[in-house]
């Protein structure tokens, strides 16, 4: 198979896009990815498998996304003898266009055109080869599937050496081949004329047993003949007997029937005049108890008015009681009324008393806050005059510090004025007179520039060296900043910001006493709301002194003996407990007796009541039974209940005596004997019938059967059956000797595979050593798979290659196959994107194995990285790029 030509329109991201190829060496399609290389795959497998007709799911996905129209795949291929051009159109507007250029012209469209490429396929092409030459990028690395090829196959059979019968162009394998599956299947079941035969020979056995069934058939018909007709003889008899028994039990079960009736309305009768006995003597209870209820409501009126009367006398008794309480009341509450004035009036000179010593002790509270709030004022100014706190203070000091620290250093390093007098002399040192004994002697560091005076004798001027300059330097500058401390604390030395100091301390002190004392006091008065406390002490005293009055407390005249006061108000206020105890208990003993009376006429009320209703109810009790008497008289009830009494046991003996002979007559079982004696009858009368059809049906088989000749039919059977015995034990014996023959070649031939591996490892070694080196050899076995690669003396299983190399392996054994295979059973090499797992040395070395293979065979590339087949030097480039708008088909010239 060869592809020439293919064209996509519409096909998943691609517009439209038609490529030429060479029918012979490499063509590498690169383009990015997403451009549309895998779907020529794709298209082109669909092209060969799928109707346009298909809705699987590989067929609508290749429809373009958002847009409403067909997807289109065309190709020109030759395979065998035949070169066609093949078109599809699948999802919208499906079509299917077939035209033959090779070995002559031929035109097809829809299903005709489809099953016409699948037979050509079929004729022409080796599926498991078309399969095998692929190496897909997504596929595992694993060996690749050449034993099922029959292209490879004859192909290596030819290398290994051919057998030939009789000048055929078939082996003579083939030839056995076809013969055994002429006869059997694949599996080994019978098949073609073989099978015919054994179908022919099971219907002969079949026709033969039914015509000796037929004969038997017969024979059993004529003995079931006389069998029915003796038992329709016998039914007949049986059924007139029955027929007489039903007309007997008929007429019993009517007489029976006639005496259940007559029973029935006896059985009335009886009820009827028990039910009327019933209703007389009901009315004469009724008349009765209408007379005794007379007499117990008559007793109960009486008993209902005597309690009445009690009643009421006791209801003017308490009434009396009552008015006595009421009286006792008025008495009681004008002295608790006297009582409260008096309370009142002492309880309030008691009140002013309390109000004064209060004003008393919120003044003095409020005169303490009001001087420790002027001492805090006085603390705070003393603070704020005082400055130099202690972080102040801390600050000049280690100024002061680091000064001393400073002229330690310039002394320590500075050279030094040693001065010893010889006789006593006035010197001057920087301006200062000394005066030095004699023998005295003064040492001086020369930190600075120091100047030494004789008088009328000698001046002598003593230089620092360039460290002393620095380390004046920075005495100065620690001078400097004690300076500026100083000044900010407002002292003239150390001394005066340490006293200044000592002054803020104290003050400090003072304001934190005076404001805790400050605050104990508060404390005692805050009030809610965060309120001012001291504000709140001055709103109390002026609330007390406008309850005491305007003139104030100094103006009044002299309290009593406050002990006194509160004494009388203490006894006010007993006396008027006392008496509003009195007026308490007083108020509950009326209310008790209020409470008696109130029951006492609610419980005279209801007896009042009770005797109207009983009053009523008697009254209409004596006129029911006034009536009832009008109607029937005592006297009468008893004698219309003695008659229906005679009446009921007259009714009763009528319908024993009835039930008596009913029982005699055996009712109860002539119905279930009178239905069963109508059932056999039905039963007998369906079995007459069944067997007289049976016997009907029976007859008329035995006069068919006499004209049929069954015996004759059964003899031609036998003679048939013979004739397809002997016809399939010849085929059977040819198809045993085929599977024998084909059995023994192909136990030869799988003796000869071992000869015929040898031109495909010889394939795979030469094209295996461009990639691996001279020293490459590989271990096939006899399914074609390479077992083992060994190189520099080193052999290692396939499984445990790497990665890399098992896929350059894969390509050299396809390849390998390619070269072995006939030009007319050979197949495209399809690569989608492999040796991702190569490093660029083996990159190029595979690229010269595919130029070198490829010079016999058709090689397609599909990558997205040009630069590993970069190496193929004979290789024919075609660049995809995205079109996503119509465009011309763009073509490719690739042929020289």
């Amino acid at each position: 198979m060869r592809l020439h030509r293919l064209r996509l329109k519409d096909f998943r991201g691609t517009v439209e896009r038609e490529l030429v190829f060479p029918t012979e060496g490499v063509v590498v399609v690169e383009g990015a990815n997403e451009v549309g290389k895998t779907s020529l795959l794709e298209a082109l497998d669909l092209l060969l498998t799928e109707k346009d007709t298909s809705t699987k799911s590989a067929v609508r996905s290749v429809k373009p996304v958002g847009r409403d129209v067909g997807s289109e795949v065309e190709a020109e291929m030759s395979t065998g003898p035949y070169r066609f051009t093949y078109r599809k159109r699948w999802n919208r507007s499906t079509e299917t266009v077939l035209t033959v250029h090779e070995p002559r012209a031929e035109q097809l469209t829809g299903v005709p055109a489809h099953e016409r490429v699948r037979q050509i396929l079929a004729d022409t092409l080796d599926d498991g080869l078309w399969k095998a030459l692929r190496m897909m990028q997504a596929a595992p690395l694993s060996q690749v599937p050449l034993s099922g090829s029959g292209a490879l196959t004859a192909a290596l059979d030819a290398a290994a050496g051919e057998v030939n019968d009789g000048g055929r162009s078939d082996s003579l394998v083939e030839a056995v081949e076809r013969e055994y599956l002429r006869l059997h299947t694949a599996t080994g079941r019978p098949t073609g004329a073989l099978r015919s035969a054994l179908e022919e020979l099971a219907a002969a056995r079949q026709r033969a047993e039914e015509a000796e069934r037929a004969v038997e058939d017969a024979g059993r018909d004529v003995e079931r003949h006389a069998v029915l007709s003796a038992e329709v003889v016998e039914l007949e008899g049986s059924r007139a007997a029955a027929a007489h028994d039903v007309r007997d039990l008929s007429a019993r079960w009517e007489a029976a029937e006639e005496l259940r009736a007559r029973a029935e309305g006896a059985a009335r009768a009886a009820v009827d005049a028990r039910r009327e006995y019933e209703r007389v003597r009901h009315q004469r209870d009724v008349r009765a108890e209408l007379v005794a209820d007379a007499a117990r409501r008559e007793a109960a009126v009486s008993m209902l008015t005597a309690t009445v009367e009690v009643q009421q006398e006791s209801v003017k008794g308490t009434a009396a009681l009552l008015a006595g309480h009421d009286s006792r009341r008025e008495a009681l509450q004008a002295e608790v009324t006297a009582a409260g004035v008096a309370a009142d009036s002492a309880r309030a000179a008691a009140d002013r008393l309390e109000d004064l010593a209060e004003l008393d002790r919120l003044q003095l509270r409020l005169d303490r806050v009001e001087r420790l709030a002027a001492r805090a004022e006085e603390a705070e100014r003393a603070v704020t005059a005082a400055p130099v706190d202690a972080a102040t203070l801390r600050a000049v000091e280690d100024a002061a510090a680091a000064v001393d620290v400073a002229i330690a250093r310039q002394s320590g390093a500075a050279a030094r004025l040693v001065l010893e007098a010889l006789t006593a002399v006035r010197v001057t040192l920087d301006g200062a007179e000394v005066q030095l004994a004699a023998g005295e002697g003064r040492e001086v560091p020369v930190a600075e520039p120091v100047e030494v005076l004789v008088p009328d004798l000698l001046r002598v001027g003593v230089l620092p060296g360039s460290a002393g300059d620095d380390l004046g330097d920075s005495v100065r500058e620690a001078r400097r900043v004690l300076t500026g401390r100083l000044a900010d604390a407002g002292a003239d030395g150390v001394p005066e910001a340490r006293r200044l100091h000592e002054q803020r301390r104290l003050a400090e002190n003072e304001l934190s006493l005076v404001r805790r004392q400050l605050a104990e006091e508060l404390a005692a008065s805050a009030g809610k709301h965060n309120a001012d406390p001291a504000e709140l002490l001055r709103r109390q005293v002026r609330a007390l002194r406008e309850r005491l009055g305007a003139a104030g407390p100094e103006d009044a005249t002299p309290a009593p003996d406050g002990a006194q006061v509160r004494e009388e108000a203490r006894t006010a206020q007993q006396a008027h407990a006392s008496a509003r105890s009195g007026l308490d208990a007083a108020e509950a003993a009326r209310a008790g007796c209020r409470e008696q009376l109130t029951a006492q006429q609610v419980e005279l009320a209801r007896g009042q009541s009770a005797v109207q209703a009983a009053e009523a109810e008697l009254g209409d009790v004596r006129a029911r039974l006034a009536t009832a008497r009008e109607q029937v008289a005592d006297a009468d009830l008893d004698s219309r209940v003695e008659r229906c009494a005679s009446l009921v046991a007259a009714a009763a003996d009528e319908e024993a005596l009835l039930l008596r002979r009913l029982g005699e007559a055996d009712a109860d079982s002539l119905r279930p004997r009178l239905t069963n004696a109508r059932d056999v009858v039905t039963r007998l009368e369906h079995d007459l019938a069944t067997r007289q059809q049976e016997l009907a049906s029976v007859t008329a088989r035995l006069e068919v059967v006499g004209s049929l000749g069954r015996q004759q039919q059964l003899d031609d059977a036998r003679t048939a059956l013979a004739v397809a015995e002997r016809q399939s034990a010849t085929l059977t014996a040819r198809a045993e000797a085929a599977r024998l023959l084909r059995e023994t070649l192909l136990s030869h031939r799988e003796e000869s595979r071992r000869q015929y591996v040898a031109p495909y490892r010889e394939q795979v070694t030469r094209l295996g050593r461009i990639v691996f080196g001279s020293d490459f050899a590989v271990d096939v076995d006899n399914e074609l798979r390479i077992l083992s690669r060994t190189r520099s003396g080193t052999t290692v299983p396939f499984d445990a290659l790497s990665s890399g190399a098992k896929e350059q392996l894969g390509i050299i054994a396809r390849l390998a196959c390619a070269a072995i295979v006939h030009e007319r059973d050979g197949v495209p090499v399809l690569v989608d994107d492999a040796l991702g797992y190569s490093d660029p040395e083996r990159l190029r070395r595979v690229g010269a194995v595919l130029s070198v293979a490829a010079a016999s065979a058709q090689v397609i590339v599909l990558t997205c990285t040009p630069d590993r087949y970069r190496s193929v030097g004979s290789a024919h480039v075609i660049s995809l790029r995205d079109d996503r708008r119509p465009r011309e088909a763009e073509q490719q010239a690739l042929l020289g």
